[in-house]
């Protein structure tokens, strides 16, 4: 063959690789779906939620029929938001057993619930996804994401963190306007700091929090002297639906905290709103934002 001959061949097998790869490549295009997964492929039908909080998210982007089991937790009204739409899905106190019987093809749980039947369902090969609490509305947007991508539903997951995003600017204050204190006020005597839903709540709703002003993170328990000592200009009561007596409640019966809650504007936030990072925890921040409003329109 002559030299001119071999560059001819050359260029054509060159030419017939290239064309060759550019249709495998648009034959992938082709078969992709929308979120990127193949058309083949089939999203996970048989969900199994461990954790209250992945259990609202999960409702909110799969209908019912994906879902093989929700946590228990997920009908408590005290913790859960959406607790009657979680009535009629069924629910799993959570136990490895329990949950293998229900043959999932995806699994979500919390980063530090259930950790038996995590990690057993882990060494079974189960896929599963672990969504760790949030702590501000990034976290929310993050867990969202996750949960929608697990699922095979991104589009419904930007869907709703954009409307969050657009609902969470409405509520913002305009400005430096954080000059009232607030001090959240749980069971038992708790209160919580930086590093934490309810704190970050408070900040942007223009409130600063005992525990951003005394420069602690996490929650912490409070002796009633530091809450007469600190009184606020707003005090923030947890309110959850107790069937029955608790103890831990009994603070809320003291004389001083009476008197403060008495003397002082007062407002109570479900702990539904707060327990978990939901699109539904902006219902808390507007809540706080109007007070704030109400309060700096009375100086």
């Amino acid at each position: 063959m002559k030299e001119g001959g071999v560059y001819k061949y050359i260029s054509e097998c060159s030419l017939h690789s290239l064309l060759a790869a550019l249709f495998l490549l648009m034959s992938i295009l082709f078969m992709c779906n929308s979120n990127g997964v193949l058309a083949g492929e089939k999203k996970p039908k048989r969900i199994v939620s461990l954790n209250v909080c992945t259990d609202q998210i999960l409702m909110l982007l799969v209908p019912p029929e994906r879902i093989a089991a929700l946590s228990y937790l997920a009908r408590n009204s005290g913790i859960s938001v959406m607790h009657k739409e979680a009535s009629a899905i069924p629910f799993t106190y959570g136990s490895a057993e329990h949950v293998f019987i229900l043959k999932p093809d995806l699994v979500l749980a919390g980063t530090y619930t259930t950790r038996a039947t995590v990690n057993l369902l882990k060494r079974l090969g189960r896929t599963l996804i672990e969504v760790a609490p949030a702590r501000n509305f990034e976290d929310i947007e993050t867990n969202i994401k996750m949960v929608g991508t697990a699922v095979g539903e991104t589009k419904k997951a930007e869907a709703l963190i954009n409307e969050m995003r657009a609902r969470i600017q409405h509520y913002l204050p305009k400005g430096n306007e954080h000059k009232l204190d607030a001090i959240p006020f749980y069971s038992n005597g708790y209160t919580v700091g930086k590093n934490t839903l309810v704190d970050q709540l408070l900040y942007h709703s223009g409130f600063t929090s005992l525990g951003r002003k005394k420069q602690f993170t996490g929650t912490r328990k409070i002796s009633l002297e530091t809450l007469l000592m600190n009184k606020p200009d707003l005090l923030l009561i947890g309110k959850r639906d107790f069937k029955g007596h608790a103890l831990a409640q009994e603070v809320f019966k003291h004389p001083v905290v009476k008197n403060i809650a008495r003397t002082t504007k007062t407002i109570s936030l479900a702990d539904a709103l707060t327990v978990c990072g939901t699109p539904h925890t902006v219902r808390a921040l507007k809540k706080l934002r109007n007070m704030h409003e109400k309060m700096m329109e009375a100086q």
